[in-house]
């Protein structure tokens, strides 16, 4: 498997900045109010750079929206969020939902928000990125689970036998009334590293 130089991470940290203002746009339209982005971070690995998939967290559960990608570009995406983002979420989407969370046990409608939302966010993400690498793919159905952050480091550790390239996404959405912190992981085959240096050519 090739390895991206320099220039060529530059490229990716590109695509993925202008795919995530793809997906803050369409954020922006479902909360009915300008959304920016702020301390955008991004941070590439492959197989051997294990610290890519090192989870953050003070929580004791993680609410993770996972994603297939299909087509020309095969991948899978891990949408987080923690309990202090859930309530700032169901207020905007839907103010009675925020009354009562147990993050341990969210309601069928609680769940349903943040499926939609994963449903929107990787689909701008990923039309934008299928655009700029100039092929067909597409994010399938998306899931919803609870885990600790340990056993959710487990499962991304997993993910990089199948997936060699993994690319962690940290944003924070903000607006006048709006504050959440998402992190976004995707992982691609080894195709990415293909496509990704096709720009470069």
């Amino acid at each position: 498997m090739g390895h991206l130089n320099s220039y060529e991470l530059d490229i990716t940290k590109e695509i993925f900045s202008i795919a995530l203002a793809n997906a803050v746009d369409a954020f922006s339209k479902m909360a009915n109010e300008k959304v920016m982005i702020e301390d955008f971070e991004l941070m590439l690995g492959t197989y051997n750079d294990l610290d890519v998939t090192k989870v953050e967290s003070n929580k004791n559960f993680m609410q993770v929206l996972s994603t297939d990608i299909k087509g020309g570009l095969s991948g899978k995406t891990y949408l987080i969020f923690e309990k202090n983002d859930l309530s700032n979420l169901f207020n905007i989407f839907n103010p009675d939902a925020s009354k009562s969370i147990d993050e341990e046990a969210l309601s069928e409608i609680q769940q349903a928000i943040l499926l939609e939302l994963d449903n929107i966010l990787v689909a701008a993400m990923v039309t934008q990125i299928s655009n700029i690498l100039e092929l067909f793919c597409y994010g399938d159905v998306p899931s919803y689970s609870l885990k600790k952050p340990v056993d959710f480091e487990a499962l991304l550790h997993e993910n990089i036998k199948d997936f060699e390239v993994v690319i962690q996404l940290k944003a924070n959405f903000r607006s006048y009334e709006t504050n959440i912190k998402p992190r976004l992981y995707c992982f691609f085959t080894s195709d990415f590293i293909c496509f990704n240096q096709a720009i470069d050519r």
